[in-house]
């Protein structure tokens, strides 16, 4: 069987590569627009994943924050890139974002029962936080794992 897709040959095994710099880039991304969307978040990273950590912007505050995020983004991408690597790009970012929803839900229930002390912000931008930021994950560990195509040999006639 000739397998001139790449996204094919992508599929056979979970790439850690590509997942870690995935997680990385959206990673940094998100660090700078910890609400998940631009137009209410852009600046330092007060948020992880669009929860405040602290009720008060200091200098470590920011660095553990931003710390934090960096470490929830890797592992995220990491789930999504284990669950996401046999699907065609379209239904892997879909279900991306559904593996944002759970992710959530298992976020809420950690911030609600085990670390009830930290500020209470809108879960709506949580929410949207979460699911906008492994859609795109998702979409990036599926852009970056594709291998580079292989050269074809000219073929020769006699």
């Amino acid at each position: 069987m000739m397998e001139d897709e790449q996204d094919i040959r992508a599929k056979y095994h979970l790439n850690l590569k590509a997942a870690l710099y995935a997680g990385l880039v959206v990673g940094v991304l998100f660090l700078f627009l910890p609400r998940g969307i631009p137009w209410n978040s852009l600046g330092l990273p007060t948020e992880a994943m669009g929860r405040p950590l602290f009720r008060t912007d200091s200098t470590t505050a920011l660095f553990i924050t931003g710390v934090v995020q960096m470490l929830m983004a890797l592992g995220y991408t990491f789930i999504i890139a284990a669950v996401i690597y046999r699907f065609r790009t379209f239904k892997a970012v879909l279900l991306g974002g559904l593996i944002g929803l759970v992710l959530y839900a298992i976020n809420y229930l950690v911030f609600r029962y085990i670390v009830p002390t930290a500020p209470n912000k809108s879960e709506f931008a949580v929410l949207i936080t979460h699911v906008a930021f492994c859609f795109i994950a998702a979409g990036a560990y599926k852009g970056i794992s594709v291998p580079v195509p292989k050269e074809r040999q000219p073929k020769v006639v006699e």
